[in-house]
Order: structure tokens, then sequence, then C-alpha cells
């Protein structure tokens, strides 16, 4: 069993080598300052990446907002109930929902809120349809581990008659915070590297975004317009990619702070 996780282990790392050493190989080297706070020049042959990066934080951070404010209500309320036949019907739609194409994310998305709401190509569009793309997943991943709490948590709080809404913010969302993170960053990065949903929604502009009503190009759109569309971009595309992988790791670094010092907080706050 040891040589055999030895084994694995060894041939993880190697498979991340193989994926994300040429991007940095090729990607890093090039990425300068300058490419990070300019405008993209001849379809992206040239110049930087600044409006696509804002692009990509608005966008993102919208789904992210809304999938946060929608599936915890939803997930406490789920993890409440009892086994049923509701409650298997909504847990079989949500991983149904969970393990859809994005493709069919963005037709949907392009026929409701861009045809259906009037929205047009435009950065909300594209936020919503990823919005309706993680919150199936943020819900399971979130309800399974308040699932997982001990009954005692809620007999101790029936007992002391506190409000359902006291004993979800005060001991059941606290208690499941590394659970809630986790389901955060697999909600970012689904959304982050996600390219066919927004090519229906968000449009293929460069230009800086004004409002969430303005079309706007993320940069995984990006890439996959550098590496299919654009002659001579190779290069231009690993030093995307490697800009997206930099903002991946710094949102995870940001929510693993944020979870250490609210657990810390919340500690001190118990002690006194």
């Amino acid at each position: 069993m040891k040589w055999l996780s030895i084994f694995a282990m060894l041939a993880f790392c190697i498979f991340v080598a193989i994926v994300l050493g040429p991007i940095a190989l090729h990607g890093w080297p090039a990425v300068k300052w300058n490419y990070l706070t300019s405008d993209p020049l001849v379809m992206g042959r040239e110049g930087g990446v600044a409006p696509l990066i804002v692009t990509t934080v608005w966008m993102n951070g919208l789904a992210l907002l809304l999938t946060l404010s929608l599936g915890l209500p939803v997930s406490l309320r789920l993890a409440e109930l009892s086994a049923s036949r509701f409650q298997k019907m909504m847990a079989v739609s949500l991983d149904l929902l969970a393990s859809t194409p994005s493709i069919v994310f963005g037709l949907f998305g392009h026929a409701f809120f861009c045809r259906a709401l009037g929205m047009g190509y435009s950065i909300l569009a594209g936020s919503l349809t990823l919005t309706f793309m993680t919150l199936p997943l943020f819900i399971r991943l979130v309800e399974d581990s308040l699932r997982e709490l001990p009954n005692n948590y809620r007999l101790i709080a029936k007992s002391l008659r506190l409000s359902p809404t006291t004993l979800a913010f005060k001991i059941l969302i606290p208690s499941v915070w590394p659970a809630i993170t986790a389901a955060i960053i697999l909600s970012w990065t689904r959304a982050l590297g996600e390219t066919a949903a927004l090519l229906f929604t968000s449009g293929y502009s460069m230009r800086w975004p004004q409002s969430v009503f303005d079309s706007g190009r993320t940069l995984s759109v990006h890439i996959f317009d550098l590496s299919l569309n654009i002659t001579g971009a190779d290069q231009m595309a690993h030093q995307g990619a490697f800009v997206l992988i930099l903002i991946t790791v710094a949102f995870i670094l940001i929510c693993r702070l944020f979870v250490k010092g609210l657990i810390a907080w919340q500690l001190r706050y118990q002690s006194t």
C-alpha cells in the first residue's frame, strides 16, 4: 500500500508538471507589468490584457456573489429536510444540473437572458449563466457538509429555544466554514475556466467595461480565441493562461487566509 501511494503521488506530480510546465515555461518570462496594465492590440497578437482581467474579475465576482447569496439559504433548508421523496428528487435534480455540459447552460443563457430578457451580449448575462452553472455544485457540497454535523447541535439549539436564524448563523455555518470555502473555490475555478457558455452570452469585446450591461471578453475566452482563430498568437495564449493561473492561485490564497482569520476570531470570541 505504501509503494502504491508513493507511485500515485509521483504520477500525480508528473501529470501536474506536464500540464503546467509548458504554460509556465512559455508564459512566465513574457508576463511583465506593461502586459498586465495595457490594452490588447492587433486582435490580441500584441499589447496586454488589462481590460480582460477586469472583465474576468467582474463576471466571476458577480457570479460568485449570487451563488453564495442563493446557495447558502437553499443548502441550509435542504439539510434540514428529512429523507423524503421531495428531498431525493431535489438531490437528483441538483446532481443532474451539476453534471450538465456547460454548452447547454450557454444555449439556455443565450435564449433566456440575452434574448428573452433583452440583456444582449453582456457581462450580466454571462454572470447569471455562470451562476446557474455553479449553483448546483455549491448547494450539494454545502448541504452534504451540513448533514454530517452531529444532530446534538440542533437538539441543543431547540432546547435553548434558539431561532432558526441564530442556529444557522451562530452554530451551523461557522461549523462548516472549511466546506463552504472549498465550495466557493470550486465554484470560482469552474466559472473562471468557462469558455463555451460565455461565447453565447458575454460576447467578444476587448474594450474596458463601463457597466455590467457592456459586452466583455474573459481571459478564458481570449485564450480560446488566440489559440484557434488568431494565427501566430500562441505565445500570447500561453501568457494569458499563465495570468489565469495566477488569478486562481491568488483567489485560493485569499480564501484560505480569510477562513483562517475568521476561525481565529471565532475562537477568541468564544473564549471571552
